[in-house]
């Protein structure tokens, strides 16, 4: 009787540049953004065509006071807003905390009985990994009106302490997923020399196995709607599980002391999607001790 047991947490902090905040972010059209750019398009800039509602559009207006006016001027676009492609600097760099916690739990029993072999265990492996947030992730629904509004530095640091801390305020911290896979097994083999050939022995072997496995996905509700900057889009819950049945048998035989022979099918059936066999043979000959041939697996 034995037993094998693992337990470890491993703990990832990443850290990358600000994200990135412009119209070549598509948005859903449920984030509330959606709505407030294509009101913000009807009545401050009617007939503005550079971007169009449904997209994370910074639009810097003319009020602000750090439009480039002198800018504007020569390229004669003086009173319209500037279509800008941000990275928000001013909620800085991106930090994630990533937490991976592994379980593997191996109950098994082996032994012998006359002239067969066997072994059987039972086997539970789980990975579980939950990722937070903790600096520079905005909301889009919460940050692109307060970018609209003028009041954040595109050009250089914001001086506004009040810009500053209602752009922290806009970000979200905490926990955006959490996903779980899984594996469950019972596994058995037994093998059994069956006669003794010319060369040695011809022994045979087989074995069963039956596992079934899991899969769970749980996003924050703001990574379903797409709201948070940095994420590449939406992602949704999922949750899966599946079953597999697999037996193998092997024989190896010696009709030669210098000459081995392998022959082994293998059977697996996995749920949904169908089932396979899987036959192998191979041939190993050395006639002499510094000659050796070795004959390919055969195809499947």
């Amino acid at each position: 009787l034995y037993t094998e047991d693992n337990l470890s947490r491993v703990k990832t902090w990443t850290t990358v540049q600000p994200v990135p905040l412009s119209y070549q972010n598509a948005l859903l059209p449920s984030d509330p953004y959606t709505a407030y750019l294509a009101n913000l398009l009807a009545t401050e800039y009617p007939g503005y065509k550079a971007v169009t509602a449904g997209e994370g559009a910074f639009l810097l207006p003319p009020s602000s006071p750090y439009y480039p006016t002198a800018f504007a001027n020569q390229y004669k676009i003086n009173g319209q807003p500037l279509n800008l492609i941000y990275r928000d600097f001013a909620n800085g760099s991106r930090l994630t905390e990533d937490t991976a916690d592994s379980i593997r739990f191996v109950l098994g029993y082996k032994g012998d009985s006359g002239s067969w072999d066997y072994d059987t265990w039972l086997l539970y492996s789980q990975v579980q990994v939950k990722e937070d947030l903790l600096q520079g992730y905005p909301l889009y629904s919460k940050i692109m009106p307060l970018l609209d509004s003028g009041v954040i530095n595109p050009f250089g640091p914001t001086n506004d302490p009040a810009a500053l801390a209602q752009a922290q305020q806009d970000t979200f911290v905490g926990q955006d997923f959490e996903s779980k896979t899984s594996v469950t097994s019972l596994s058995g083999r037994v093998s059994h020399d069956l006669m003794t050939l010319p060369g040695g022995p011809l022994a045979a072997a087989a074995g069963a196995e039956v596992r079934r496995e899991t899969f769970e996905y749980s996003p924050a509700y703001a990574v379903e709607t797409g709201d948070i900057a940095g994420q590449g889009g939406n992602q949704l819950p999922e949750s899966a599980a599946r079953k597999v049945e697999s037996a193998f048998l092997e024989t190896n035989a010696y009709p030669l002391k210098s000459l081995q022979a392998d022959v082994a099918v293998r059977f697996d059936n996995y749920q949904g999607i169908g089932n396979t066999i899987n036959p192998k043979g191979s041939l190993r000959w050395q006639p002499f001790a510094w000659l050796l041939f070795r004959c390919p697996p055969s195809p499947g």
